[in-house]
């Protein structure tokens, strides 16, 4: 019996990383997921609601033939791509300017204004510049060895 599946195929090594013919388009689709699905205001993943990750699933599901037991794989390296998506607007947009009037004036590409607010009115809570300078101090405890 044929199907008419058209999804790509995804072959993955035992690692779980994706390889093959569609391996870097797959892992592309789930970073353009992340952009388009998960916002940048909230401060961890585990903020980012279930209703955005399981759409990000979807997306991948629909394009291409991927197992079901990779979904946590696959939200794995989509929570990665998110940490990493929402460092280039801080570095760029949000460190970049002294205060929140200048920061909320330059909205990052791809980003909606209402969440760009919510960003930076987050990156102004105690929590969140202690655990930015945590990271700092941490990577450059690193750079010294």
């Amino acid at each position: 019996m044929a199907t008419n599946d058209t999804r790509k195929m995804i072959t993955f090594n035992e690692n779980a990383q994706p390889i093959g013919k569609n391996g870097a388009n797959f892992s592309s689709k789930i970073g353009l997921a992340v952009r388009t699905h998960c916002s940048i205001f909230h401060k961890f993943w585990k903020n980012v609601s279930d209703d955005s990750k399981n759409t990000v699933w979807k997306t991948i599901k629909d394009e291409f033939n991927v197992p079901g037991n990779m979904k946590a794989k696959v939200l794995k390296r989509a929570n990665k791509l998110w940490v990493e998506n929402n460092s280039i607007p801080q570095k760029k947009y949000y460190d970049k300017y002294n205060t929140d009037g200048e920061r909320k004036k330059i909205v990052p590409k791809g980003v909606k204004t209402k969440d760009w607010d919510k960003f930076v009115d987050l990156q102004r809570k105690p929590s969140v510049i202690a655990r930015r300078k945590r990271g700092k101090n941490a990577r450059k405890a690193m750079k010294r060895h």
